[in-house]
């Protein structure tokens, strides 16, 4: 496997994690549902969205390391992962302060939080589309 086919397998593995949290996200109902789907997202922060986070950081910084200097349109897909890497960062940490709330109101506010996170999930879909479409 090649550093780039392992690239477009961390972020296409990255982006179906995602997608399964945010099915998960959206089935919150009560206290006792919200606090069973932090639970579980906090696992599979840990378990996968982490190390594929790391993954995509590291190949793709290797990627770009490998082609510099870089086109106009490589640095326009570079930023764009970038915004989805560092929400994503971001979301992850909301997640674990979740997984530690003790109360109610508190989960109800971080999962607000962590669904505006998803604001960035143009931002990956771009930087995707770019890398699969327009990249060799």
């Amino acid at each position: 496997m090649t550093l780039l086919q392992l690239h477009a397998a961390a972020v296409c593995t990255w982006m179906g994690v995602i997608s399964a949290e945010t099915v998960l996200e959206l089935m919150q109902r009560d206290p006792a549902s919200r606090r069973f789907i932090a639970a579980v997202h906090g696992w599979i922060d840990i378990l996968f969205e982490g190390p594929l986070v790391a993954l995509v950081l590291i190949t793709g910084a290797m990627l770009l390391a490998r082609t510099w200097p870089a086109s106009p349109l490589l640095l326009t897909k570079v930023a764009a992962g970038m915004v989805g890497v560092i929400v994503n960062v971001i979301c992850i940490v909301l997640v674990r302060l979740r997984v530690k709330a003790s109360d109610d109101a508190r989960v109800l506010t971080l999962t607000k939080q962590i669904r505006l996170t998803g604001l960035a999930i143009p931002f990956g879909l771009y930087a995707l589309v770019v890398g699969f479409g327009y990249l060799h």
